[in-house]
């Protein structure tokens, strides 16, 4: 157990009041409770969920908890405040009291006693219901120290990591040994994606004399560090059935004297995907990532449609706890029906924003020149896209997603340039049961800028539908299948290009 003795209280300049009996509250606690709470929490912080971090459980002292009814008459309803429900003494329930921030402003006695009962109990909302009025007493009543405690705990309990670092670090800036105040830092650190000055201040907590049980909740912390910077891979294999793998439009459909003789092909084999990446942390929000992908179609009765894609990607991150923005050049290789097709070097940029627990927006864009084999060098150009989703989850069962996509592609021939724009929206739902559901809609439009050989400048209208089902309790090896079927219609002006598609598939993927 860490002692007390190695957790001093902040040195006392010449010229500044007396400290009040508060920071004993915050400084003299033991580092073993806030370790260990700590180590099972933070999970919780960087995984993005509305659960926040309840750590530093201390006894309550009941001597300050005085009926206050004296203290709260001729207040507006907007200086009234309700105090965080605290056990009654009498009968065990729990019972609410309002308190006037205008009477506690006229009676810092007052104020400071349920200051020192909300921090020895740690009790977030209520340190937030009382800052405010904390930093309007008289200067000479306050302390700076005291300010940035509340300020930095209020943050973290917000989710607002970046202010919570700030408040953490100018304590620690002023007195540097507050073990308390350095595992509240590591973990907003942590929860900020902020690796390497959280591994500076597990050096420096492990210097403390600490029991076994704060030790291993230290490791708990380094191996959490080292898991999060380790290659992500996910892996998946689908059994897809389609039945107009060539895309043919109705036989008969004719364009200017060009008539469809073409029979629509169906297919029957394997979609496979692989990936792997790494985020390592070099200091503060900034990253390296290194991306590799790996992904085609398979039909073992019509292997003319072989299709395989691979993709390298290497570039600058910034990440914090809401906030994820990557730039990443990559360079693509394509291989269809077993030969060599085309390669292409390019940049992505995403950018992700949480905007709030239940709300998050989610940015692409991506340049790319395509370089095709000699027999297709007529596609040879410059393509970009570039799209934006808005995600909803109103609850943990459930999600909602709204997307707008836009693409140019600039091949050499114009009768191969097209612009397209396009909107997605999503349903997935948690059923009773175990069941669990995802629907997927779309439409774009797609205009291109020159006439084919029929002497039709295309204009077309795209739809998509797909619905996937699954059973969560049925799992093999920790996967889940899923029962996947997806339409495609495409309809314009030129006949030769308008058809209907419809395939099924059972999913098997799995993130390792």
């Amino acid at each position: 157990m860490l002692s007390h003795s190695l957790l001093p209280l902040p040195h006392l300049q010449k010229n500044r009041q007396k400290r009040s009996a508060l920071l004993s509250s915050i400084f003299y606690i033991t580092l073993t409770a806030p370790l260990l709470i700590g180590s099972m929490l933070i999970g919780q912080a960087a995984a993005q969920t509305q659960a926040q971090t309840q750590n530093f459980n201390h006894d309550r002292p009941t001597d300050n908890l005085n009926p206050i009814a004296d203290y709260t008459h001729n207040e507006t309803s907007s200086d009234r405040v309700k105090r965080p429900v605290v056990p009654a003494k009498q009968s065990g329930e729990a019972v609410e009291i309002e308190i006037s921030t205008q009477g506690l402003e006229n009676n810092p006695a007052l104020l400071m006693s349920l200051l020192q009962t909300v921090i020895a109990e740690n009790n977030i909302p209520a340190m937030g219901a009382l800052l405010p009025a904390y930093k309007r007493l008289p200067e000479h009543y306050q302390d700076p120290m005291l300010i940035h405690y509340m300020e930095g705990m209020v943050a973290k309990e917000h989710l607002d990591y970046s202010k919570a670092i700030a408040h953490f670090n100018a304590m620690l800036e002023e007195t540097p040994d507050l073990p308390k105040i350095e595992v509240s830092l590591l973990e907003a650190n942590l929860a900020n994606r902020a690796h390497r000055d959280a591994e500076e201040i597990i050096e420096k907590l492990e210097r403390y004399p600490l029991d076994d049980g704060s030790r291993e909740a230290l490791q708990s912390y380094q191996d959490y560090i080292n898991k999060r910077e380790s290659f992500e891979f996910d892996l998946g294999l689908n059994y897809t059935e389609d039945r107009n793998i060539n895309g043919a439009p109705p036989i008969g459909a004719n364009a200017n004297g060009f008539v469809s003789i073409t029979e629509a092909e169906s297919a029957h084999g394997i979609s496979y995907f692989f990936s792997a990446k790494k985020d390592y942390n070099l200091s503060g929000q900034h990253y390296f990532r290194t991306k590799g992908e790996l992904y085609g179609q398979y039909y073992w009765d019509n292997r003319t449609y072989n299709e395989v894609t691979a993709r390298v990607y290497a570039g600058y991150g910034y990440q914090t706890f809401g906030t994820s923005i990557f730039v990443t050049p990559f360079y693509e290789k394509r291989w269809f029906s077993q030969k060599p097709y085309a390669h292409s070097v390019g940049l992505r940029v995403s950018v992700d924003q949480m905007l709030s627990p239940k709300w998050q927006w989610m940015n692409m864009a991506e340049f790319r020149h395509e370089t095709y084999d000699q027999q297709r060098n007529f596609l040879d150009g410059d393509r970009f896209m570039i799209a934006t989703t808005l995600l909803y989850a109103p609850s943990n069962d459930q999600f909602f997603f709204a997307g707008l996509d836009f693409s140019k592609e600039s091949p050499s021939d114009e009768s191969d340039q097209y612009i397209r724009r396009g909107i997605r929206v999503g349903w997935g739902k948690q059923w009773p049961n175990e069941f669990s559901t995802n629907v997927q809609a779309s439409y774009a439009k797609r205009a291109y800028k020159g006439e084919d050989i029929t002497r039709i400048q295309r204009r077309q209208d795209e739809y998509t539908l797909s619905l996937s089902v699954w059973k969560r309790d049925i799992e093999f090896w920790g996967i889940t299948p899923k029962l996947s079927v997806n339409w495609q219609k495409t309809s314009g002006n030129h006949p030769l290009y308008n058809y209907d598609r419809f395939k099924w598939y059972l999913d098997f993927s799995r993130a390792l």
